[in-house]
């Protein structure tokens, strides 16, 4: 097709080899599409199989020969009108946004691949994510009889309820649950905690490098919050002064050792201090949050 004057043209292509393999491309049902800041990330431009490479797909985006800013775009897999985004369920987030520069010529741009696979991952990398609630539980923010804590990334499509966790044996706080991703070794991957299947963790993606054969994350806690307030003990005579600082409204518990019983304070949610015999000095203290 001819170019009219003042315009030029530029063309997009995908190689969908890898995730026809992996069964994230399946030709008869689904569509390739660039979507990008050249129609403020509206709808996108659908791709068509090559003549010559059934794995590779291309289309067509004509714009203003006069160069301009730069324009950003992804390459989207179009499941029946569910939506899967290189990376991420969008622009920007996750996988960063491929970028061309507008010019004078036309521009053919060259083939690469879906989220930059170029090489088949086979059954992929078994990766295990674990998640500490305490927090959230003595937040309020989670039950641990009746809650649920998932994983979400691109793994899963940022699904919120498809990949559950579970609590450790070693440590009822901890969840944690084994997902085989199937990306190269060297992939950043992009995730987030999701309580009770719909409270995602707040800011930016979690990422992390993916390492063959199989890898085991650290331990992290719900939105880093690693703590509730901060506890002093000041001896004093025959008396304790317990004194303590919170973000939230807590009670203060107490135990002969880590292992319990810890007990109730009786009248300690209302202030921020209690003084206790001097007896009580070789117990331990600790904060609790107010179930809300």
């Amino acid at each position: 097709m001819a170019i009219p004057d003042g315009l030029q043209s530029i063309t997009f292509q995908l190689d969908l080899g890898i995730q026809k393999s992996i069964g994230n491309f399946d030709p008869a049902n689904h569509t390739a599409e660039v979507h990008g800041s050249f129609n403020a990330w509206g709808e996108g431009i659908t791709l068509s199989a090559s003549a010559t490479n059934a794995n590779v797909y291309k289309g067509e985006l004509v714009t203003d020969a006069s160069g301009g800013a730069p324009i950003e775009y992804k390459f989207v897999i179009n499941k029946a009108g569910a939506l899967t985004w290189e990376g991420n369920v969008g622009p920007v987030r996750g996988f960063g946004n491929r970028v061309v520069n507008p010019g004078e010529s036309d521009q053919v741009l060259p083939v690469v691949y879906f989220d930059n696979l170029s090489i088949d991952p086979g059954a992929g990398v078994s990766v295990n994510f674990r998640v500490n609630l305490a927090v959230q539980a003595g937040l309020g923010a989670f039950d641990p009889v009746g809650g649920s804590v998932t994983v979400a990334g691109p793994f899963n499509e940022w699904n919120p309820t498809a990949t559950p966790l579970t609590n450790s044996p070693a440590d009822p706080n901890v969840y944690t649950g084994v997902v085989s991703i199937k990306s190269a070794a060297g992939a950043t991957i992009p995730f987030k905690f999701v309580l009770n299947g719909g409270t995602w963790e707040n800011g930016d993606n979690r990422t992390f490098t993916l390492e063959a054969p199989s890898q085991t994350l650290p331990i992290l806690y719900f939105n880093n919050q690693t703590g509730i307030g901060t506890l002093s003990i000041v001896p004093s005579g025959t008396e304790v002064q317990v004194s303590w600082t919170a973000s939230i409204p807590v009670k203060l518990q107490s135990a002969a050792s880590l292992s319990g019983p810890w007990l109730d304070l009786p009248n300690t949610d209302a202030v921020d201090s209690i003084t206790v015999p001097a007896t009580e000095r070789a117990r331990l203290f600790r904060l609790i949050g107010l179930q809300r």
